[in-house]
């Protein structure tokens, strides 16, 4: 989880967690801006971090962070792996959704019959968010 406009961030502390993000290339971050929640001591301090400035700090670490993310997708392309089939898609009814052992999630088509099981899969194609790929015979 990463809390963008905290109180009394400075833009020479926001560029310093861009740097990390380049450095380490997480596979999965959560990003929020920050918002004060009654009964913590943050709730206690004042906001001064124009709104508008976090909105462009959110979009600006996003962007980032899919840049990185769609860099790591694409060393899956043309490589065949284990994927744990775990359910059918949500937003598309034709395709299974599974898992590798890094927890990137790979759509594919085949039948509910492999929910459960572990199959290999050819990935096809990348998207930030996730992979795509073809069931190997």
């Amino acid at each position: 989880d990463i809390i963008i406009g905290f109180p009394k961030e400075q833009k020479k502390e926001f560029n310093n967690t861009l740097k990390i993000i380049k450095k380490i290339k997480f596979d999965n971050i959560f990003t929020f801006i920050f918002s004060k929640r009654c009964g913590t001591p943050a709730a206690n301090i004042i906001d001064n971090v124009d709104e508008k400035e976090k909105k462009q700090r959110l979009k600006c670490l996003n962007n980032l962070y899919i840049e990185i993310i769609e860099k790591k997708n694409k060393m899956y392309l043309n490589k065949i792996y284990d994927v744990l089939v775990d359910s059918v898609s949500k937003k598309n009814k034709k395709y299974l959704e599974g898992r590798l052992a890094t927890n990137r999630i790979v759509h594919f088509i085949g039948s509910k019959e492999l929910i459960g099981k572990i199959i290999k899969i050819k990935i096809t194609d990348s998207h930030p968010f996730f992979l795509i790929g073809e069931i190997v015979k």
